[in-house]
């Protein structure tokens, strides 16, 4: 009872503070800090949700710093949009992880042709469309963001399904393993505008020598995605050929989502008329394949549809 007062150290069994008790005490603080701060990381929902997804990995890893709070928000994204077949409105969630694992159970509308989850693409739209505006003080408005994600989330599927093995039709035949001087190669390649929607097309033909025998561009208005500029390129390639006299020929192009539209006879909506056009076109070749390459390779037919593109007048 009439004990003076005096400090004693709890983490010693003596009472008494010593530089080694004090260690660990700050040392299982940290512990208990980092723990409490790992505890959203195992979330293994969240984990099989984000890299499970059928996506694109410059997708997965956007998806991954958001939920982890790594990218320059100012505030949560707020929209909506009717293009699932049951209400899904992720101004709802509390969070943007919330919505996206909800996202994850969204069935997309029959038209739009995409059976992959929409979500990440329009999120990644709309984050692409706001870095636009800070820095290239470009606006896109909400119907072209959408548009633009299901245009691309489209053009990925399709990528990613590879071209048929056996040929099934005329225009799917593999070339014969004997060249012939009547055998040549195109390269087509297209660059393309998108606040004028305008295309440069280019296209080279080669002998079976690999030696250049001719050369051509193109300009078109009104073209509403790459993979549309690059179907041009391809027919506008055919019809020089025909014209040549060419029945012998194999399509090498650097866009491999179209490449997999040719060889698999889709026609999609926005490309219906121009794939239709490649289709009736190959039937008057004797023979002719469309074969994917890397860009590096097509570097001569992708500087002539640039060199087109923005060296011609604009209307």
């Amino acid at each position: 009872m009439g004990a003076p007062d005096s400090f004693v150290w709890l983490a010693s069994r003596s009472g008494v503070y010593t530089a080694k008790s004090g260690y660990y005490v700050a040392a299982s603080k940290e512990l208990t800090a980092n723990r409490d701060e790992a505890r959203p990381l195992q979330d293994q929902n969240l984990y099989k949700a984000i890299w499970a997804s059928k996506i694109p990995p410059k997708l997965h890893l956007f998806l991954w710093k958001i939920t982890q709070g790594a990218l320059a928000l100012g505030e949560n994204l707020i929209w909506s949009s009717h293009i699932w077949t049951s209400p899904f409105d992720p101004r709802l969630y509390d969070s943007y992880t919330e919505a996206f694992l909800g996202s994850t159970a969204a069935t997309n509308l029959p038209p739009l042709g995409v059976e992959t989850n929409l979500f990440p693409w329009i999120t990644w739209g709309i984050w692409t469309a706001r870095n636009s505006y800070v820095f290239e003080n470009r606006y896109f408005t909400p119907v072209e963001i959408i548009s633009k994600a299901i245009r691309m989330a489209r053009e990925w599927s399709i990528a990613q399904s590879p071209p048929h093995s056996t040929p099934s039709s005329h225009h799917n035949r593999v070339l014969p393993p004997t060249l012939t001087s009547t055998f040549v190669v195109c390269f087509t390649d297209a660059a393309w505008q998108a606040g004028s929607n305008r295309a440069g097309c280019g296209w080279i033909l080669k002998d079976h020598r690999d030696a250049w025998l001719k050369q051509g561009t193109s300009i078109f208005n009104h073209t509403s995605s790459p993979l549309m500029a690059e179907a041009l390129a391809v027919r506008t390639a055919l019809l020089n050929a025909l014209d040549a006299g060419y029945t012998r020929i194999c399509i090498k192009s650097d866009c491999q989502a179209l490449v997999a539209i040719i060889s698999s006879k889709q026609h999609p909506t926005d490309l219906h008329g121009i794939t239709r056009d490649i289709e009736h076109l190959s039937l008057s070749f004797e023979c002719i394949s469309f074969v994917f390459i890397s860009r590096i390779l097509n570097s001569a037919a992708d500087a002539l549809a640039k060199s087109s593109l923005y060296s011609a007048p604009t209307n």
